[in-house]
């Protein structure tokens, strides 16, 4: 038999000395009081008989019997699950509480998620899918863990079966009035209110971008939510955000540009450093985290084991972690050009080594030395190597484009040079050829242009008229 072995039943009784049957005002109003009757099966025992008063009316009690029986109904053909229904029902009859609304229940059974199970909060589920990205990249994993921390004080108290978009807008709400109380802080001189729900430690505006990237984290997270059969739907889809305006297109360097470019700063501290990400790609972190133990001059090679993250020079802290990806664990070779300048920096380095003595602030041996390093040998800050790109850019009379554009320059100009893809690829240190395919798009469709245009000068001449061709047996037969 089924969790439900009865329809059910509604009465009421008043507080007359003889009950009921002996009632002195039965038509009084708010004399009687109405209630329902029902047996059902529970997880640790059948037929137990489940009443629940305090009804004004015969119709309230009538709905809310109706309310148990289609609960039960909803999982009829699962025994287990109608039987924790059924705890519910008499945990709430006995201690008071409301029951869930049977679309709810409906809801979470059809996409097999237990209806009756308790949430855990989305505060708690979203430390629970942090500390799930064991595989994501230092930077990757620090980005989740700021975003995450900002979303908590608006959204982390509330279950996470019962978020809803509504919730996602009240945040993205918040952002927006708490951005116009900085700007007015800001243009009147005076320090900025602090404000609870705001968990960052600097109080900036928060931009488009940082505003799309809550709602891409929340929405990553409750992905996995829904993988795991804790939600039914992704509440941060609910609503209508306009994501913040991207280049579908990298702004590159040709090779003239660059070749000026390289030219101009040979006499640059960081010129080689320039000239390695322009020809070979590395992101600016990993830039940052080599040594000079990972650089072997004499075979041209770099080997990229970690990726600096951030610098405080004042307080000597130097951050730095594992690279993107594993793939991003490369090994690149350089030219023989690049091997040269990087060896007159590292010559350059060793004298400003001696000079400095007890105050160098560079590595404990020479070969642990920063080779994107500062005149005292302390690292210089990924920020800084990034404004000093666009100044001498600038100086130069080229066109600014951004640090991490200098890499998909050097993509650019090894597809340019008809490079295969998959060399492309670990040059760049992507997990897949598919990743470079996509990115760099444009470039491959451009080569295929210029492979079309080469047919039709081969089979039709350069005027577009058809060339006479002879074929070889026509040859044979003269």
């Amino acid at each position: 038999m089924g969790a439900m072995r009865q329809r059910g039943s509604v009465a009421w009784w008043c507080d007359c000395p003889g009950g009921k049957d002996d009632c002195q005002r039965p038509t009084a109003r708010n004399h009687k009081t109405w209630y329902y009757a029902i047996r059902v099966d529970a997880t640790e025992r059948d037929d137990v008989q489940v009443k629940r008063g305090g009804f004004p009316t015969q119709t309230a009690a009538t709905a809310a019997l109706e309310h148990v029986r289609e609960l039960l109904a909803v999982a009829e053909t699962d025994d287990r699950v109608q039987r924790r229904i059924a705890d519910t029902v008499i945990g709430k009859s006995r201690r008071g509480g409301t029951l869930p609304s049977v679309d709810e229940v409906r809801a979470k059974f059809g996409v097999g998620i237990d209806p009756i199970a308790p949430s855990m909060s989305v505060g708690d589920w979203l430390d629970e899918w942090v500390a799930s990205k064991r595989r994501a990249g230092t930077a990757t994993l620090d980005l989740y863990k700021l975003r995450v921390r900002l979303l908590k004080p608006h959204i982390g108290e509330i279950p996470l079966d019962r978020l809803r978009g509504s919730h996602v807008a009240a945040m993205l709400d918040w952002v927006d009035r708490r951005n116009q109380v900085i700007r007015e802080a800001k243009q009147a001189k005076t320090r900025v209110p602090s404000d609870p729900l705001d968990a960052r430690q600097r109080q900036v505006l928060i931009g488009e971008t940082a505003a799309a990237q809550l709602v891409g984290v929340l929405s990553m997270a409750l992905r996995a939510a829904i993988k795991r059969r804790l939600v039914s739907f992704n509440a941060a889809k609910e609503i209508e955000f306009q994501q913040p305006g991207k280049s579908t297109r990298a702004r590159v360097w040709d090779p003239a540009q660059v070749a000026t470019f390289v030219a101009g700063t040979q006499e640059h501290r960081l010129g080689a450093a320039f000239r390695v990400v322009l020809l070979r790609g590395l992101r600016r972190g990993e830039l940052c985290g080599l040594q000079w133990a990972d650089v072997d001059l004499d075979n041209r090679r770099v080997e990229i084991k970690r990726t600096m993250r951030y610098t405080r020079p004042r307080q000597g802290v130097i951050a730095f972690g594992k690279t993107k990806t594993e793939s991003s664990a490369r090994v690149v070779t350089i030219d023989r050009g690049t091997a040269d300048a990087l060896r007159k920096l590292k010559a350059r380095q060793r004298q400003e080594r001696l000079a400095a003595g007890a105050a160098w602030r560079g590595g404990e041996t020479p070969d642990q030395d920063w080779v994107v390093a500062r005149p005292d040998g302390f690292p210089v800050p990924p920020p800084k190597v990034r404004e000093e790109f666009k100044q001498a850019a600038r100086g130069l009379g080229l066109p600014v484009i951004r640090f991490h554009d200098g890499r998909h320059t050097a993509a650019t100009l090894a597809f340019e040079a008809d490079l295969n893809v998959k060399l492309v690829s670990e040059q760049l240190g992507h997990s897949s050829t598919r990743i470079t395919t996509e990115i760099y798009t444009h470039v491959r469709l451009a080569k295929h242009d210029e492979a079309a245009e080469t047919i039709e000068t081969f089979v039709f001449g350069a005027n577009g008229t058809v060339v006479e061709q002879t074929s070889a047996n026509e040859r044979e037969r003269s």
